[in-house]
């Protein structure tokens, strides 16, 4: 079928009637001239998803003509897509409407366009009459777009040996979109864990999730994912620790070698192996995989221009399909694994990539972004993340105008480029670097003025090193001038408040921000954040963290006007008593309390939060009770992870019969007079996994198979411990009393 090529000139052609409409004074003439070809466009989309519905009068005579339609529906595309690079040199309105004028008129005297719309013509004569298209066209549910008409098959049971047959039933149900979500799948190795989050803001990119009934892309795409793993054609192989939104991804072996055939149908993708004798004509997405076991096994030389191109094998074959090729049709690049040859090879012709939308290099051995990158004003989406590159300088920036998502994190980059204000279509900024140095400080790369700038920003992460044990100033803030007053950004991570906390004042522009995260607060900052937090009425997650161990965090003021929309809510600093506003965030489920220092247990504020499934108390509590920690029966009851670190105080913990029923994970870690496991343990029948960190060697001994409260634990499946030696670390496993 033919249906996604067609969609995508629709999605293209929609965009530049937006443009016009917007940024344009036109005559009308030109406008209705694209919906014409937009009009035209749907009636093959119809006629499309017939013949694909209509299998009794499915012919290779037929199956020809729609092998036209695929061709002619992606020039149509690539001619609008070189319109959109053109009018990005363009300053003025009048050129740009000059441009536009002579587009159009060589798409409506573009004689292949012409003569197939009269074969589709001829076409439709033969299959009968669908001008009434509602009757034709399946009433099919797309993602947030309203109820259910028409019910799927069941989700799929990978024994069942019916599965392909009803993979196939469940693929054709789909929505456009959607397929091409599920077709995007096949750029990832066999076995491979796809990061969500990434996945999502690829498919963002590549405009296959767009805002839809007021909900941002990201959100819709979200939802297209959990459509698909609600049929299980993707797996989910990692969540959150709090039980929500899938973490990593991945797909089924027999679903991928259905996407692979379903690909080769469509001429999505196209798969070089070790084996290949020959060379696919170029894909629109290029995946270099220097390390991959999966094959589609076909190695026949496709005909017709391709959305796709997968190269399974090492920097040999990267060499043989470069050599000569041009890369000018290219949309999306991908580079799997670290072959030097795989990235020198791509990277020395950069500029021949002029359409380029996604530039994906996670993983690559490189070590310096490409200098000539000057053509890549069009792309979207660039990582390069887990890289070895150092610097992005202002040259290599400032041509990428269209850019959404800068993905740096795991580089060695500690400073982002002074013109980083001029991509102002901005909307997810990711940097810093983790490391496993054992109590090694972690810093956040340096921000630059104009962030004010950053109007479509979401995602803005600065976090360099997390340690095993993160001591207070394990995180730094990104150092920001003041100007953040857009109030389309929806999240604004690692914000460091500066000296005078002059920026906490701007953020009362914010109202539709979702996440926000703070460092370097003081107590006298308190009450102009408190006034700012009042005005985001979409918070989801709120991080604040105060400028050393020992400054407050001041939230007093939110007592009268919580923000109830919290999720997640992590303070990091001193407090002078509990913020009972927290009692009342009904929908809160991730709670950390760190170096809070409380002189009364913040417990009994806490017990009764309906929804909370994970809770941190780090060296929250230090009055003259911190000896011991009792959690009453009949509370904590969604209670599924606890943590409790740095009681330094702390000899005894208790659990009362009937708390946390549903409690699965504990974690105690460096409480040095605690020698013993907490009482009542016994009793939380649902504990799976209990971990130990730097914790005192008696409760270690107490625990082992011979020792005396063994039997507390022994319904613990899992039991680790971990001794911090010097620089390094040994790990005990507990549950069968062996030395790892």
């Amino acid at each position: 079928m033919a249906e996604l090529s067609v969609t995508g000139a629709l999605i293209s052609v929609e965009m530049v009637i937006s443009l016009l409409k917007q940024r344009l004074h036109l005559k009308n003439d030109v406008i209705e001239e694209v919906e014409r070809i937009k009009s035209w466009l749907e009636t093959l989309q119809a006629f499309i998803m017939y013949h694909d519905e209509d299998r009794a009068v499915h012919s290779k005579w037929l199956d020809r003509h729609v092998e036209k339609v695929r061709t002619i529906a992606k020039e149509i595309e690539d001619v609008i897509e070189e319109f959109e690079l053109h009018s990005q040199h363009v300053s003025h309105g009048t050129e740009l409407a000059q441009k536009a004028s002579e587009f159009f008129h060589d798409i409506k005297h573009y004689v292949p366009l012409n003569d197939t719309f009269h074969k589709i013509t001829a076409i439709k004569r033969k299959i009968g009459d669908f001008i009434e298209q509602h009757q034709i066209i399946k009433d099919i549910n797309v993602p947030g777009s309203g109820t259910r008409t028409r019910v799927l098959v069941n989700p799929l049971n990978f024994d069942d040996p019916d599965v392909n047959n009803k993979l196939s039933s469940v693929y054709k149900d789909l929505p456009s979109d959607l397929k091409s979500c599920f077709l995007y799948l096949s750029i990832f190795p066999q076995g491979y864990d796809i990061d969500c989050g990434r996945l999502v803001r690829l498919w963002v990119a590549e405009k296959f999730a767009n805002e839809r009934d007021g909900k941002t892309a990201e959100n819709v795409a979200e939802e297209f994912l959990n459509e698909l793993i609600l049929w299980n054609l993707v797996e989910v192989s990692r969540r959150y620790s709090d039980g929500h939104p899938p973490r990593h991804c991945r797909v089924h072996n027999l679903v991928l070698k259905f996407i692979f055939s379903k690909c080769e149908e469509e001429n999505f993708i196209s798969i070089i192996s070790k084996q290949s004798s020959r060379r696919p004509k170029l894909r629109r997405h290029l995946s270099v995989q220097s390390a991959c076991t999966c094959s589609s096994g076909n190695t026949k030389e496709p005909a017709g221009r391709f959305k796709n191109l997968v190269i399974r094998g090492n920097s040999r074959a990267c060499r043989c399909w470069s050599r000569d090729r041009d890369f000018s049709d290219v949309r999306s690049l991908f580079i799997f694994g670290s072959d030097n040859d795989s990235v020198s090879i791509t990277g020395n012709r950069f500029q021949d990539f002029k359409l380029l939308k996604v530039v994906d290099l996670e993983g690559s051995s490189l070590t310096e972004f490409p200098k000539r990158n000057y053509k890549l004003t069009l792309v979207r989406y660039l990582s390069l993340r887990d890289t070895k590159v150092k610097a992005i300088n202002d040259r290599s920036i400032k041509k990428l105008g269209c850019l959404e998502t800068l993905d740096l994190k795991q580089t060695n980059v500690t400073e982002l480029p002074k013109k980083i204000w001029r991509l102002k279509k901005l909307r997810h900024l990711l940097a810093g670097r983790k490391t496993a140095n054992n109590f090694a400080d972690s810093d956040s790369v340096q921000g630059v003025k104009g962030i004010e700038n950053l109007t479509n920003l979401q995602k803005m992460s600065f976090e360099k090193t997390v340690k095993i044990f993160a001591d207070f100033d394990s995180v730094q803030g990104v150092k920001v001038f003041e100007g953040v007053q857009k109030t389309d950004l929806q999240t604004l991570s690692r914000i460091d408040a500066g000296q005078n906390g002059k920026i906490i004042k701007e953020l009362k522009h914010l109202s539709q921000l979702k996440k926000l995260g703070l460092t370097g607060l003081k107590k006298e900052f308190g009450r102009d954040l408190c006034e700012s937090i009042k005005q985001m009425r979409h918070l989801t997650t709120l991080d604040l963290c105060a400028s050393t161990k020992e400054d407050y965090l001041e939230l007093g003021d939110l007592d009268a006007e919580p923000p109830l929309s919290l999720q997640r809510l992590y303070l990091k600093g001193r407090l002078e008593k509990f913020p009972e506003w927290i009692s009342s965030l009904k929908d809160l489920f991730c709670l950390r309390l760190k170096y809070s220092r409380l002189q009364d247990s913040p417990l009994n504020s806490l017990k009764n939060l309906p929804n909370l499934v994970e809770l941190h108390l780090v060296d929250c509590f230090a009055g003259e009770d911190s000896e011991e920690l009792t959690f009453k029966t009949s509370s904590f009851n969604q209670i599924k992870k606890l943590v409790i670190d740095q009681f330094s105080e702390l000899h005894t913990i208790k659990f009362v019969e009937g708390v946390m029923p549903g409690l699965q994970q504990i974690s105690l870690s460096r409480c040095p007079k605690l020698e013993m496991p907490p009482l009542g343990i016994n009793k939380l029948s649902k504990v799976e996994e209990l971990t130990l960190y730097d914790m005192n060697q008696d409760f270690i001994a107490s625990i082992r198979r011979v020792g005396e409260d063994r039997a507390m634990v022994q319904h613990i499946r899992v039991i680790h411990s971990f001794t911090l030696n010097g620089q390094s670390w040994s790990v005990e496993n507990l549950s069968h009393s062996s030395t790892l």
